[in-house]
């Protein structure tokens, strides 16, 4: 009886310890928290739309170099485990990954002579692909569940499809707001989004 007993109050004794040192399963991913503060507004999330920043630059730069500087800036952030560099035949320079979203940065620079640079970035959410394979299996198994009638499996399974697709939105928009913050912290002059 008290081998039992213990075996039922361990994992209840392991969660109130984590919820005391701030270890829970409900929290931010890395990069989503700054000195051990939240962060709050724009900063933290973005509506998962491309986008496209275009900053201005007095002082020139080589190319790696500005991406050093992002991904040091990234690093700064927490999003460091979750960072990719393209390589050279990839259609991006860096990607940040989340579960089920992605997040992917493109730089072009366009020199306009005496060291002076038009910095421009593409930011592009994305869903990876065991996410996009999970969301199909859940609506699929959904759609199957609710044409035999059964409708309280049916129910289940399309909240997991709902639960998976905001869980793909939210990471990608704190990607993309990861890229920002980072593109902002670079100290360049921005002209546009």
């Amino acid at each position: 009886m008290i081998t039992a007993s213990l075996h039922l109050v361990q994992p209840l004794a392991r969660l109130i310890g984590r919820l005391r040192h701030g270890l829970s399963p409900w929290r931010r991913p890395e990069g989503d928290r700054q000195d051990g503060k939240e962060r709050k507004g724009r900063e933290g999330w973005l509506f998962p739309f491309r986008r496209k920043v275009v900053s201005w630059s007095e002082t020139w730069k080589s190319a790696e170099s500005r991406l050093g500087a992002l991904e040091a800036a990234l690093k700064e952030s927490g999003a460091t485990p979750h960072l990719r560099c393209g390589g050279d035949f990839d259609p991006w320079d860096l990607e940040l990954r989340g579960l089920l979203g992605t997040a992917r940065l493109q730089m072009v620079i366009e020199e306009h002579g005496g060291g002076r640079q038009l910095v421009r970035y593409r930011l592009q959410p994305g869903i990876r692909s065991e996410g996009g394979i999970l969301l199909i299996l859940a609506l699929l198994l959904s759609a199957a569940a609710a044409a035999d009638g059964a409708w309280i499996p049916a129910g289940l399974f399309g909240a997991a499809t709902l639960f998976l697709f905001w869980r793909t939105i939210r990471e990608g928009g704190r990607r993309l707001s990861a890229f920002l913050t980072a593109i902002e912290r670079t100290g360049e002059e921005r002209c546009s989004r």
